[in-house]
């Protein structure tokens, strides 16, 4: 019960990700707030912590909606009485890929650029807005932004999202400055390829596709919401007290590692046709 009697908002948690944090969350003795823009999933979560003892209400919100937004917070000090956690996991998933709004620069819109921000940006200014306040009335709390490794490295082809989730890296270190000495602390979980949902499950179900996402990271696996929902679990608890201002990369070891076959793939026979072409003149048998 590493979170008991705490107030939690984990937004984006009716698929994914979220719904798995706010799940653990629940289990480990918090009142969850879940929230998203599809009542149907956020209900089926909702019923799913409470069928296993846990406290949960939905609150159907748009992170893009300030108006909105402020509505979820009074909703959460209504329902639960106060605020100790603030989970920003949301993202313009549907914006990005069902719409396909978010291109290389050169093609993306100036109103695409714009509404797509509002999400994946402006929508974690909105919550952290109104979420200090009430932390700083408690004299405590923790926030987690979740980011990406596109805000580490460029991202081809979306050219906004990537330069959403550095803003999120940026925003967090800059809270976790201006907050810590009020009690509260500010991380970001950098995550990897997690597959979260049903559309990215049906991708990686291609066989090939699977082989050579696994070659990217270090383990023998891809990514599960759970493992996102661990870390967050720890940023939130009192074992985490000394924490803030971090990212936590979640990504099975894919940013420390360089995208190069190993020397066991086929090296040589690239070299030495590299050679023939003048490209570069080494082999295999050269490296000590």
């Amino acid at each position: 019960m590493e979170l008991l009697d705490k107030v939690a908002i984990v937004t984006g948690s009716t698929s994914g990700i979220g719904t798995a944090t706010a799940k653990i969350f629940a289990r480990e003795g918090a009142k969850v707030v879940v929230t998203g823009r599809s009542v149907e999933r956020g209900n089926a979560v909702v019923k799913d912590i409470q069928n296993a003892g846990g406290k949960a209400a939905f609150f159907a919100a748009d992170m893009s909606n300030e108006v909105e937004v402020e509505a979820l917070f009074r909703f959460t000090v209504q329902t639960f009485g106060k605020l100790d956690i603030l989970v920003n996991n949301h993202a313009p998933l549907v914006e990005m890929l069902d719409e396909r709004r978010d291109r290389s620069i050169a093609d993306t819109a100036s109103e695409d650029w714009e509404s797509i921000l509002r999400v994946g940006l402006t929508g974690f200014f909105y919550t952290i807005k109104n979420a200090l306040p009430l932390m700083i009335t408690n004299g405590s709390g923790s926030i987690i932004n979740v980011s990406s490794l596109a805000s580490t490295r460029g991202t081809p082809g979306l050219s906004i999202y990537t330069a959403a989730k550095g803003g999120i890296n940026a925003m967090t270190r800059q809270i976790a400055a201006d907050y810590g000495k009020q009690g509260i602390r500010v991380n970001t979980i950098v995550v990897g390829t997690i597959i979260s949902n049903e559309r990215m499950a049906t991708a990686w179900s291609h066989p090939k596709l699977m082989e050579e996402t696994i070659k990217l990271v270090c383990v023998d696996r891809l990514g599960k919401p759970e493992d996102v929902a661990f870390a967050a679990l720890y940023l939130t608890s009192d074992r985490s007290a000394y924490v803030t201002g971090s990212e936590l990369t979640i990504d099975g070891g894919q940013s420390s590692k360089v995208a190069l076959p190993s020397l066991d793939e086929g090296w040589e026979t690239l070299a030495a046709a590299a050679t023939k072409n003048d490209l570069f003149c080494f082999t295999a048998k050269q490296f000590p």
